[in-house]
Parts: structure tokens; C-alpha cells; sequence
């Protein structure tokens, strides 16, 4: 029997190749001879079955739109830079400008898995070389093309929306605790920036126990009512009015409350503004989520309805360059333009409400009306704690003894200047304040009575 006919050892590969060289000849043939349209059909076709069988889609974030910065790119940035993405094989670290601490991101090509509402989902940071130079907004030239790649199964599609928002909500609340808070103040038509360390807080504001927790309550809820506001139809702003005598404490009052927002503060100077046109400058200039501080706004000089200025020796404003007027200012805190910012609250200060126009007084301008008056016994032994380290000490009774029943007064800032010259004696420290109260300097007097006019906290 003849022995079957085979590919010997030398022969294999050879023949192999003449194969495989005779197979890309009759294609090369084909596509000569096959109609370009009929070859883009065929490929067509199986891209859309290769799609159809992918259970995946893919969502991209780039990090520009057109010109413009796209926030959502920075936003999922700053959301997985949160999570524990030292799994991948390279990360980023970068320390943006007024951030407290580094800011972790994945690196080219490395991806990250999430998981939302039950569904896996897999983010990827893409970056390739731009064909041509990209001229941002800011002037800086974009060479390469970075965007965030998300893919999903098909099933968790319909919760892709729910997600972003979620990622959304999460960074802006990372980016607000995270940021270095700054205090603006006004040169001309804009602001100049300061970095704000004032270290006064709830804890350590001389404030009646229950007025302080009525307005830490007041500015959680204002900082949670976002949907409030806006099935109300109204911006997200809130307004104080505190007023008492100098040395109360009303600026560390607005350092208390912009640390406890994590806000940035804009310390509006009225003397420094030209005109009307110039506040509604500042106004547009300035960012959502801030404090917007008005000092002493009872010796600005802003005539009231009847065009008499509530500052002694200066008469009805109006002509150019003269200052803001009354209804300059009245639109600064509820018009059109203060209504389009939020998370903004206006604070005032003055030392006498009374001189003030009630329209810049009512609600919707200053919501909440704070009295900050002289010293009470609660008040008095917070500062003691604070700066004396004492509790329920006897020392403390004939000081609180005077403060309740013989309505001695004292601002909580002299009684601060007492206990800085008496550090490490609190003996003495008493002994000093209990010694002007009853000098003949102080002659016990009633205490002053504030009227507030205000409406509930």
C-alpha cells in the first residue's frame, strides 16, 4: 500500500506561508474586484453585530467643551480621588491652589471600578495627543486631549443620570471642606483675596447657649433646603442683622459663621463703592456659597426713603460718584441679580437698628435679627471655661451675682481684656472683673435694653 502523502518536516512551514500568502492575494483580488460600497456594508454590519452582542455601553467626560472648562470632568476627578484608587498601577498627585491637602487622580490609561445602587461601574482615564493646539479661555495651551471614560452594563443605564448627580453632590462637598477659605475685599470695581484664618468659632463665641444653638440649627437646615428653595421659587440666600453695642462680639460672630459654613467671606466696604453701578459689580463678581459682610452699614451714609442720610453731616446721595444710595443697596440684597447667586448669606452689623430703613431691615433681606448684648452669668462662664479653664467655680458667683441681679454691664470684649492681662492667675482675673464692676468707673447701671425688632429664629 503507498504510503499517504504528507508535509514533510522542511516542507511545513513553508507551505504554510505559501497558504497564508495565496489567502491575502485573492482578498487583495476581491477588493478590486468587490465594490467599495459593498465592502463598507459588509463592515458596517459587523461593527453594528459586534455592538449588538457588547452588553456594555461607554459614557465620555471630557475636560473640555469646546474652549471652556467642562465641569464634570473635574468633578469626577475630584470624586474618584476620594476612593481607594492605589489599586492602580499609577496615580497623579497634584496640590490645586487654596486645596488643604493632595489631590489623588488616575494616571493615563488606568482605570478605577465604582459601585452604585447594586451596578458595577468602570471608569477610565483616557489622554491622547491633541491633532491640533486647543487655545483655552484662560490662554493656556491644551496639547493633549483628556476625558473620562465611564462604561456600564446595559442594565444600569437607566441609573447613569442618578449617578452623576451622585458623583456631582459628593465632589462639591469635597471641594468646599477641602479648599483654603478666603476673605474678598473691595478695590474699585473688584475684589482682592486674602487667605481667612480667623480661629473664632460656635465653640469659642461668647454667645448665649441658646441663641448660638437656634443659629446653628437655623444654618444647618439653610445649608440642607436646596430642593426648598427651589420648589419655592426663591434663591438660596438668608440674611442677619446683628446689632449691640461695640465689643459684643459681632465679628467673631461672622468668622463663627463662616467657619462653620466653610464659606468664603466678602467684606463689603460702602466707603470704597462709587456709585450704584459699581455694587452691582461686585455683586456679579462675586462666587455662590460665600458670607457677604456689610460692617457698621448704620454710618454708611445711604439715605433712607424720606432722603435723609442715616449718617450725621451728610445729606441725600444721588449724584455720580457720591456712594451707593438706599435703593442701590436694597437691590444689592434682593434683586434680580443677588437672587441668581446661591448660598449666600448677607450679614449686617450696626450698632444702633433703629437708624436703619426698614426695608433694608425686613424679612428677605435680614431674616434673623441678633441681639448681641453685654455679658449675662451663662455668658460669662463660657468665657471663663474658655479662657480661665473654670467651671462652677465660687469665684465666679458675686461676678454672675452683679450680671443677673444688679444688671452690671460689661461686653464680653472687656471681660476678654481681663483675662488676657490675668493669664495663669484666674484668681486674679476675677478679682479684676469683679472690680470694675463695682468701681466707681462702672457704676452699676441697668443694663441697656437692645430692641431688637426681630422675627423668630
Amino acid at each position: 500500500m503507498p504510503p499517504v502523502a504528507s508535509i514533510s518536516e522542511k516542507e511545513g512551514p513553508l507551505t504554510y506561508w505559501t497558504y497564508v500568502t495565496s489567502a491575502l492575494a485573492v482578498l487583495a483580488l476581491a477588493r478590486t474586484i468587490v465594490p467599495q460600497e459593498w465592502v463598507d456594508c459588509v463592515q458596517e454590519w459587523f461593527s453594528g453585530l459586534l455592538t449588538s452582542l457588547d452588553p456594555f455601553c461607554s459614557f465620555t467626560f471630557p475636560e473640555y467643551s469646546g474652549a471652556s472648562p467642562d465641569q464634570h470632568y473635574e468633578l469626577v476627578k475630584l470624586y474618584l480621588g476620594s476612593k481607594d484608587i492605589f489599586g492602580a498601577k499609577r496615580v497623579l498627585v497634584n496640590l490645586p491652589r487654596n486645596a488643604k491637602q493632595a489631590l489623588f487622580s488616575l494616571a493615563d490609561g488606568e482605570s478605577f471600578r465604582d459601585e452604585f445602587k447594586g451596578f458595577d461601574f468602570e471608569w477610565v482615564h483616557c489622554v491622547k495627543e491633541r491633532t491640533g493646539n486647543l487655545v483655552a479661555i484662560d490662554g493656556e495651551v491644551q496639547q493633549e486631549v483628556r476625558s473620562f471614560r465611564l462604561r456600564v452594563h446595559r442594565k444600569a443605564v437607566p441609573t447613569v443620570v442618578q449617578y452623576v448627580e451622585h458623583i456631582a453632590s459628593a465632589a462639591r462637598k469635597l471641594e468646599q471642606l477641602d479648599k483654603e477659605l478666603l476673605i474678598h475685599s473691595n478695590i474699585d470695581t473688584y475684589w482682592d483675596e486674602q487667605p481667612f484664618s480667623h480661629p473664632s468659632t460656635f465653640e469659642t463665641l461668647a454667645l448665649d447657649p441658646d441663641l448660638k444653638r437656634r443659629v446653628k440649627d437655623r444654618l444647618t437646615e439653610f445649608k440642607a433646603d436646596r430642593e426648598y428653595f427651589a420648589r419655592t421659587g426663591r434663591a438660596q440666600k438668608v440674611g442677619f442683622l446683628l446689632h449691640g453695642p461695640p465689643g459684643t462680639g459681632k465679628s467673631s460672630f461672622i468668622a463663627a459663621v463662616a467657619n462653620f459654613m466653610h464659606y468664603d467671606v466678602y467684606d463689603l466696604n460702602l466707603s470704597a463703592v462709587n456709585n450704584d453701578h459699581t455694587l452691582r459689580s461686585l455683586l456679579a463678581s462675586m462666587s455662590n456659597n460665600c458670607c457677604v459682610v456689610v460692617e457698621d452699614v448704620d454710618t454708611a451714609g445711604l439715605p433712607d426713603r424720606r432722603g435723609t442720610s442715616n449718617q450725621a453731616g451728610k445729606g441725600t446721595k444721588g449724584k455720580k460718584d457720591e456712594g451707593p444710595t438706599l435703593g442701590g443697596m436694597l437691590n444689592f440684597t434682593d434683586g434680580l441679580l443677588s437672587n441668581s447667586g446661591s448660598e449666600r448669606i448677607f450679614i449686617f452689623t450696626t450698632n444702633d437698628p433703629e437708624r436703619l430703613d426698614a426695608a433694608l431691615t425686613r424679612p428677605g433681606r435680614c431674616d434673623l435679627h441678633i441681639p448681641l448684648g453685654f455679658c449675662n452669668a451663662r455668658v460669662f462662664k463660657h468665657l471663663c471655661s474658655t479662657y480661665l479653664g473654670l467651671q462652677d467655680d465660687k469665684l465666679m458667683l458675686p461676678v454672675c451675682a452683679l450680671l443677673e441681679y444688679q444688671k452690671a454691664q460689661v461686653t464680653p470684649a472687656q471681660v476678654a481684656g481681663f483675662f488676657d492681662a490675668h493669664k495663669g492667675d484666674p484668681a486674679g482675673a476675677l478679682k479684676a472683673v469683679h472690680g470694675h464692676l463695682k468701681s466707681g468707673h462702672g457704676e452699676l447701671k441697668l443694663r441697656a435694653d437692645i430692641k431688637s425688632g426681630s422675627v423668630p429664629i
